[in-house]
């Protein structure tokens, strides 16, 4: 949103986004800054070493839920419903920045009057049609893709984070512009701890492994089965498979783990947010991945978490999504599919031998992270 409006200063700002961590805290702080008054609509803030700015008006909906696929759809639906109701009644007037979480939430400007801009972090219907959740011809995803070309259309600015997102956004958009504003990583708050000072290690009595770790949501797209086939065809004692957090497939998890005689395999739940660094510093190998009915055009935001802390990468994914291009082309790991389990296991192994290509690998990651920092959010004023 540019700072002069008709040689007016805009005053109030109101952000929209369910579930809202560093990046929105960055950015909005980056509005307070530049003198706007701002409120936020959110159901969940999550404050690492950045806090939001005091003088942002929060507005509590609902918290987005994704332990299952109803929950994560009524969380929704519950949240929109909320937001447009708050937007009709209370603001009005103000200015609005929407967030594409929600994913409905961009689908709001079909209800009011206000002036709008958007940022785009997942691309609906499209990621929809790419998980093959719906087809291309269905009445749903042709009115969505209609209502995106009118809503696109008309906002005074939007936003993407990615070369594939953007070039999907055009499809909707003809000539006006789409700003492609990359992520950042959280550099400040997450800092590579090394093996000596890392008490995280020292209490799981990690010392001397190699750590093959996959931290965040263990959710229906997080190639979680592959991993356990990988974990399954490990020989060497000291390479261990760690899992934190929670999601949709956390009992699966737990139930196939206890199912093998494997003891390679760790499952942890969300970690506190001082011990982050910690815990995601012990990684010798950090995995990422999105399986095949994932939209091609996700980037999940732990990859940036794992870059700050300098882990090298191992990417479970199709070689033509936007993550799998983004690994290889700055060096920060190696992408596989993930039916490929002995070729996987093959490369941990090879790895563990391999000390100097770690070290090189990790080296890579942080000067990644160091390109993608939290300037970016100034970007958007």
């Amino acid at each position: 949103m540019n700072s002069q409006d008709s040689g007016n200063r805009v005053s109030d700002i109101v952000f929209i986004n369910q579930n809202s961590g560093y990046l929105m805290i960055d950015l909005i702080n980056s509005f307070v800054e530049a003198g706007y008054s701002c409120i936020l609509i959110a159901g969940r803030i999550i404050e690492r070493g950045n806090p939001l700015d005091p003088s942002v008006k929060v507005v509590k909906i609902i918290k987005y839920n994704r332990s299952s696929v109803f929950k994560r759809l009524f969380t929704w639906i519950v949240a929109t419903l909320q937001i447009c109701l708050l937007v009709k009644v209370k603001y009005r007037r103000e200015r609005l920045f929407i967030v594409s979480n929600p994913p409905f939430a961009a689908l709001i400007p079909l209800v009011v009057r206000n002036r709008y801009s958007i940022l785009i972090f997942d691309v609906f219907p499209d990621a929809l049609v790419d998980s093959e959740l719906f087809s291309e011809n269905s009445m749903l995803v042709k009115w969505w893709k209609k209502a995106n070309s009118k809503v696109y259309g008309a906002a005074d600015r939007l936003f993407t984070i990615s070369g594939s997102m953007k070039r999907v956004l055009q499809n909707y958009t003809g000539s006006k512009d789409v700003e492609l504003i990359p992520i950042w990583a959280d550099s400040k708050f997450l800092k590579r701890i090394k093996p000596s000072d890392n008490t995280f290690i020292e209490k799981y009595n990690l010392q001397g492994k190699f750590v093959v770790l996959y931290s965040g949501n263990i959710g229906l797209s997080s190639q979680i089965e592959a991993l356990v086939d990988i974990a399954s065809l490990s020989a060497r004692e000291n390479i261990v498979f760690i899992f934190i957090g929670d999601g949709a497939k956390l009992k699966w998890l737990e139930q196939r783990a206890s199912e093998t005689s494997h003891k390679n395999i760790m499952i942890l739940p969300w970690q506190p947010a001082k011990e982050l660094s910690y815990s995601l510093s012990t990684a010798n190998l950090a995995v990422v991945g999105i399986d095949k009915k994932a939209s091609r055009l996700a980037m999940p935001s732990k990859l940036l978490s794992y870059l700050s802390v300098g882990a090298p990468i191992l990417c479970l994914a199709n070689e033509d999504t936007e993550l799998a291009k983004f690994v290889t082309e700055h060096d920060v790991g190696k992408v596989f599919d993930a039916s490929q389990s002995m070729q996987i296991s093959r490369y941990i192994e090879w790895l563990m031998d391999n000390p100097r290509e770690c070290e090189r690998l990790s080296n890579k990651s942080l000067f990644a992270s160091m390109q993608f920092n939290s300037l970016n959010a100034k970007k958007f004023l």
